[in-house]
């Protein structure tokens, strides 16, 4: 037994020894990175290859302070290699890499919380991961709570948003089985004014009885006359102005009130046209004789008859006119002009038949359904638009429309 004393002392010396030596190979590397630097040194060669291949060297030459490697994996726990990393292990605290340039510099890296970069003497840095673990669990738990709340207020304007944008799409349901009605109520309230028009027509035709003074009949036809030309042109200086205001208006600037002038004057516009033209064309057509001309025809009842005829329906024709123009008009455009239905030539209400004030009153019930159709049509592009915008993945940034944010920035 005593024979076999020598060689146990000298066995668990060579272990010491060669943990000791793993120790020295292996600072500054990581724990998973362990056995790429312990995997060659039992070998009889004793030889270590370069993590990047390109050189093998003594196993000694690892951490000998002299960089032997292109890629500096032979000295993870020196300064020799400038394009190195040393691994901080700091226990109890997040592991961290420094560049292999700071070990041993004299100074204490703040990475390295547990001093493990200064071992050379020159200073002498504590563990300090103890401390820097508790400040960072505090700065961590006020960022959760910072997150949290954010993420609560996103949640918010999700949930607003997605709400809104239900409504949205309900009204724009609603929206459309109400146009469907009310275009097929149109098409009825337009089949019952022709038939009314017609009837009209019919009875002015039939009537032998005469018509008052015809020079009264043609000063009112020159007066809707006038009233007409005037008020095209007044109309043609607007459509001007609008389309002045549409070009130069600042589009930066959101004012509702000029947006929703724009888009009534587009709207105007796609018709204006034909409309402008018509009502030149109707023009045209009234045919008013000269007041001197008139004398000789009092000579016979039956010439006064048809001049009657003419007359009345003339007046009709600029009546109607003068509906034509306001009809085709938006709401917005309307309420600039100075439109009023009183000044229009008309004749005395007692004068005016049933079937005229039929006529009327159908007249402007149509015009009323056209105007809701209008509108319900202005809301549902309304919705459209917002309903196509981007506002985010999960409209969560919705709750800014329409807000107008201001910072001054000074220069």
């Amino acid at each position: 037994m005593l024979l076999k004393a020598p060689f146990i002392l000298a066995a668990v010396t060579l272990v010491l020894g060669s943990e000791d030596i793993f120790q020295a190979v292996t600072r500054g590397v990581a724990p998973e990175q362990h056995s790429l630097y312990a995997s060659n040194k039992f070998k009889s060669s004793g030889q270590w290859t370069c993590l990047d291949g390109s050189k093998t060297i003594p196993y000694a030459a690892v951490n000998d302070d002299y960089c032997d490697c292109p890629d500096g994996s032979d000295e993870p726990g020196t300064s020799a290699c400038p394009n190195g990393r040393f691994y901080c292990e700091n226990k109890g605290h997040i592991p961290a890499y420094i560049k292999s340039w700071s070990v041993n510099d004299g100074v204490c890296d703040e990475a390295c919380c547990d001093g493990s970069d200064e071992t050379s003497g020159l200073a002498v840095c504590p563990d300090r991961c103890a401390e820097v673990a508790a400040v960072y669990a505090k700065e961590q738990a006020a960022l959760h709570l910072i997150q949290s709340e954010g993420a609560a207020a996103k949640q918010k304007l999700i949930d607003e948003a997605e709400k809104t944008v239900t409504e949205w799409q309900e009204e724009k349901a609603r929206l459309e089985d109400a146009l469907a009605i009310k275009r097929a109520e149109l098409m009825r309230r337009q089949s019952e004014v022709d038939s009314l028009e017609k009837e009209v027509k019919g009875v002015r035709k039939t009537s032998k009885k005469k018509c008052p003074p015809c020079n009264s009949r043609r000063t009112d036809l020159v007066t809707l006359r006038d009233h007409v030309e005037s008020l095209q042109s007044e109309l043609d200086e607007l459509v001007s102005i609008l389309s002045v205001m549409k070009r130069d208006h600042n589009h930066n600037f959101h004012d509702m009130a000029v947006k929703a002038a724009i888009v009534g004057y587009d709207e105007f516009m796609t018709t204006y046209e034909d409309t402008k033209k018509e009502v030149n064309d109707d023009l045209a057509r009234l045919d008013i004789p000269d007041s001197d001309d008139d004398a000789s025809s009092d000579d016979s009842e039956t010439e006064e008859d048809e001049e009657e005829e003419v007359i009345d329906e003339e007046s009709g024709e600029g009546q109607a006119l003068l509906e034509k123009i306001e009809s085709s008009l938006p709401s917005a455009v309307k309420s600039w002009l100075p439109f009023n239905k009183e000044k229009s030539p008309t004749k005395d209400a007692g004068t005016i038949s049933k079937k005229q004030m039929t006529l009327q009153a159908a007249r402007q019930a149509r015009n009323d359904v056209e105007e809701e159709i209008r509108q319900d049509e202005q809301r549902l592009n309304t919705i459209n638009d917002d309903l196509n915008k981007d506002y985010g993945a999960q409209h969560e940034w919705l709750k800014l429309k329409d807000v107008c944010i201001e910072k001054d920035a000074g220069e």
